[in-house]
């Protein structure tokens, strides 16, 4: 038989059993912004399956040619069912490293070779994941481009078209390679 103590040793422990440990990420606040983040991939994963994406042009301005662009950077944007911009700081950390975000990239890439067809002496820098060098679309879309462009290009001086990425994206992949592939696409004159 237990002793008093025993059995209400027993009791606490049975007691701190049954009670639901509160942390952080149990708050309802929480809560709720992790279901706003899985509803946000949701609705970036339909957005770009239904190619619901456009590019946003930043002029870019040298200090000694403050009269006119250097050239646009065309910066994502991926568009909600009602056509409003999903801020990239929702999903972008998500996507980066998943095919999503690779098909994101090839979408990224066939709208800036669009705008080349478009306006030929537009210059342009399109930002992307270096993951997506080598992926098979990407590669795809990009020698489809160059097809289509490289008798308007040939002979140009400055490449029409920049891909520029984060440079936190670049660890674990050689840079040799990267280097390699973007000169390549600045040799075929894009």
């Amino acid at each position: 038989m237990l002793g008093s103590k025993a059995k209400e040793g027993q009791m606490k422990n049975r007691d701190a059993r049954a009670m639901p440990v509160h942390r952080d990420e149990d708050s309802p606040l929480s809560f709720a912004a992790a279901e706003q983040s899985r509803q946000a991939l949701a609705m970036v994963r339909a957005a770009i399956d239904r190619q619901d994406v456009m590019l946003a042009y930043q002029p870019v301005i040298q200090t000694c040619r403050p009269d006119r662009p250097a050239f646009y950077e065309g910066l994502i944007r991926v568009l909600d069912d009602r056509g409003r911009i999903i801020p990239a700081k929702e999903f972008i950390n998500a996507i980066e490293r998943t095919e999503v975000g690779r098909k994101l990239d090839c979408l990224s890439l066939e709208l800036g070779l669009k705008a080349l067809l478009g306006q030929p002496d537009l210059r342009l820098a399109i930002n992307m994941s270096a993951r997506s060098i080598g992926y098979a679309p990407w590669t795809k879309v990009l020698n489809r481009g160059l097809a289509v462009h490289t008798h308007r290009f040939a002979g140009a001086k400055q490449p029409r078209i920049d891909l520029t990425e984060q440079p936190r994206i670049l660890v674990g992949r050689p840079a040799e390679h990267h280097a390699v592939n973007v000169l390549k696409m600045r040799l075929a004159g894009i």
